[in-house]
């Protein structure tokens, strides 16, 4: 399914603004510390963004202001803010001052397995656009959320709701219980 949002894709900086970028050279004087919450960070593609804590401005960050930090998506960092040296006229960060991970997200790398609980029977209550849906059990539990990969689980491709289904279940982050397979009764 191809979305309907278009999908920024920000241009690479020139030879000359990462030659800049390499020599650590900043047009204008240090700023005060700024405190922003990282969105994400790329080594390979050479860049991230992280927003102001209060979500109003986003900042460029290059690769050679983070050096070879590990820098995880919703960490905190104090940074110091200066000109973009392409003449754009968007702020980047010029200075990486501290690394706060406590405030991280966990990664999916290193989030536990799922391990399965039980058995439920049931029938499929709801399946939205995005390709997810819900599992309404037999035993009036709480519903079972149905990734949209499950819909690919061999004979489910063209279930409908009301269908009795039964789904191998594992509980997931928060408490909710998530299916691990799923299979058409």
């Amino acid at each position: 399914m191809v979305s309907s949002q278009t999908q920024y894709r920000p241009r690479r900086p020139s030879a000359e603004a990462e030659a800049l970028f390499a020599k650590g050279e900043v047009a204008e004087a240090p700023t005060a510390p700024v405190r922003v919450r990282l969105k994400f960070f790329d080594a390979e593609k050479g860049y991230g963004f992280a927003a102001a804590v209060d979500g109003s401005v986003d900042y460029f960050i290059h690769a050679s202001v983070a050096g070879d930090r590990d820098l995880p998506r919703g960490a905190t960092l104090m940074v110091r803010i200066g000109a973009d040296p392409n003449g754009k006229t968007r702020e980047i960060i010029t200075e990486i001052l501290s690394v706060d991970k406590t405030t991280a997200s966990p990664s999916r790398d290193k989030l536990p397995p799922l391990v399965v609980t039980r058995v439920e029977y049931g029938k499929l209550s709801a399946r939205t656009r995005g390709g997810f849906g819900f599992m309404a059990s037999d035993t009036g539990g709480s519903d079972v959320y149905l990734s949209p990969k499950r819909f690919l689980d061999p004979g489910m491709e063209d279930v409908e709701i009301g269908d009795p289904i039964e789904a191998d279940v594992a509980i997931g982050m928060g408490g909710r219980l998530i299916a691990t397979a799923v299979r058409r009764l």
